[in-house]
């Protein structure tokens, strides 16, 4: 596989890849595997949608990467690897990729074609479909212009060659693409499915998906369980040892973590230092990862009071952060004092670090004396009751709680907590129904823009609806600087001022403990893919 003359980049790609694997090779002999070959893990909740030209949220990733495939996939390493594409090459001046496609199959027996990428990113990237992720796809040539209406589709730098070739172009040289390519928002639809299925039911139940990945759901009860099963078209079949993944969906952190020690299920999510320490005196091994996400406050800044920036600042700057990790989440995670998650490169090593602390934690003095202005500057005497929307997963009750405590204790503000399903809450944040929401923000490739574009004017993830024509620039300026110290600078500048707008607030950067039972091996959890089974299998006892 030529890679081209790769830039600065082929670190970002490459570098600060945080990844733990459970107790296990990355393969197992027969001799080690048990012939019952079936895992059931949590998911906690029920996936808001499987169609992967809509889906944003990490539960439906973590379905779909293992039911679907795209041109690369992630090995444990978090490297882009050959998936669909069994090579490609990249031109000398590194704008143009061209990938071959391996004999591989949809779940009906058909072929997958280029042509089913295709017409997968030109779906996602037409104006009138509202894809949220469309933006990923930018570094495609012509796909802004195309999503926001000001260009055609025959500009668009996708071309099918053949039916096994796929020839890419892009705007500038971005060495992190293989990487972009491996993300629900590139993976392939199948046409002629696709256009079988009634208006807005693609993705929405087993019978409404096909699979081209190592496993297809096999039945989906909703808010109960779905169930893969191996696929045998799967292209690599041999060497995926799971014939069946269970995954459950079990929203209590208590109930989950019965069921764990019960052997209900073989790995879970601990939620809370409580949970940690009982797990630990039970003798299980607790292990920890950086999941990479930042939990942060979203503001909507079409609401009368939270269109104010100093009351946004007063919000912001009252909470305790450590206290919180300390007394609510008992876990690792860290006070997030600027918003970029630390597992993201930076030119050199952590870009968190080159941005430094660009908030201050628990100020409760200076937050007084913002909320003050803004008050004034809204022409009121005192602040109206305020409304944070959470979901019901999880320890996000105990999380509200405090986050209410100290909006009260140190701003004399009351703050209502609504709480509804992952899915009701997700659908109330892109609809702008809320006036704060909590938002968790994980990385789809290694490098800060990840975590920066989407707040740009008219972004689909841009649920703040924050609009400035400065931070626009900056970013805009930076997806097409080649020159590396420039570009980090320039996405430096954009963290800045994002900070000091602050239309989100950040909270922490989280950290994840699990427990894995012993005969399951080869897990793969990590920043960047927050569970992989391509690898896993039963060991025999």
């Amino acid at each position: 596989m030529k890679q081209g003359k790769w830039t600065f980049f082929t670190a970002l790609a490459m570098v600060m890849m945080l990844m733990v694997t459970a107790c296990g090779p990355e393969s197992a002999s027969d001799s080690t595997v048990d012939d019952t070959q079936t895992a059931t893990i949590n998911i906690e909740s029920e996936p808001p949608q499987l169609n992967s030209l809509q889906t944003t949220d990490v539960v439906s990733m973590n379905v779909l990467r293992h039911v679907q495939e795209g041109l690369t996939k992630l090995d444990k390493d978090n490297k882009p690897i050959p998936g669909i594409a069994e090579k490609w090459e990249v031109s000398d001046d590194n704008l143009i990729y061209t990938f071959h496609l391996r004999d591989a199959k949809w779940s009906d027996g058909t072929a997958v074609k280029a042509a089913d990428f295709e017409f997968g990113w030109k779906t996602i990237l037409s104006k009138d479909y509202g894809a949220p992720y469309a933006y990923l796809l930018f570094p495609i040539k012509g796909a802004a212009e195309y999503n926001g209406g000001s260009g055609g589709a025959d500009g668009l730098g996708i071309k099918v060659v053949d039916d096994t070739t796929l020839q890419v172009t892009l705007t500038q040289p971005t060495a992190y693409f293989p990487f972009l390519v491996s993300s629900a928002p590139y993976l392939p639809v199948n046409e002629a499915f696709y256009n079988k299925q009634a208006k807005d039911t693609y993705g929405t139940d087993a019978d409404k998906l096909i699979y081209n990945g190592p496993w297809k759901i096999e039945g989906w009860e909703h808010n109960s369980q779905i169930t893969l099963v191996k696929n045998a078209d799967y292209y690599d079949a041999a060497n995926i040892k799971l014939d069946k993944v269970n995954m459950k969906i079990v929203g209590e952190p208590a109930t989950a973590y019965n069921m764990f020690v019960s052997g209900e299920l073989d790995s879970v999510t601990l939620r809370g230092g409580d949970q940690i320490a009982q797990a630990k005196t039970a003798g299980y091994d607790v292990l920890t990862k950086s999941d990479g996400a930042t939990a942060y406050f979203v503001y909507n800044l079409e609401n009368s009071i939270l269109k104010n920036k100093n009351i946004r600042t007063a919000l912001t700057l009252s909470i305790d952060r450590k206290s919180l990790i300390d007394n609510v989440l008992k876990d690792t995670s860290v006070p997030a004092l600027s918003f970029t998650n630390p597992d993201v490169a930076g030119e050199n090593g952590s870009f968190k670090d080159a941005v430094g602390d660009l908030i201050k934690d628990n100020d409760a003095a200076d937050a007084k004396t913002f909320l003050e202005q803004g008050l004034k500057e809204l022409g009121l005497s005192a602040a109206p009751e305020l409304t944070l929307l959470v979901d019901d997963r999880g320890d996000t009750k105990l999380k509200a709680a405090a986050y209410q405590e100290f909006w009260k204790k140190n701003l004399g503000l009351s703050v209502k907590v609504e709480t509804m399903p992952y899915k009701a809450m997700l659908s109330k944040l892109h609809a702008k129904d809320f006036q704060i929401a909590i938002g968790m923000w994980g990385p789809d490739y290694n490098d800060p823009m990840t975590f920066l574009d989407m707040f740009t004017t008219g972004n689909g993830n841009n649920n703040s609806l924050y609009a400035d024509s400065g931070y626009d620039e900056l970013i805009h300026t930076a997806a097409v600087e080649l020159d590396a110290s420039k570009r980090f600078d320039l996405l430096k500048q954009a963290e800045t001022k994002l900070m000091q707008d602050l239309p989100i607030g950040p909270i922490y950067f989280q950290n994840q403990s699990y427990v894995v039972q012993p005969k399951l091996k080869g897990v793969v959890r990590s920043a960047f893919q927050d569970i992989n089974l391509y690898s896993a299998y039963i060991e025999k006892q």
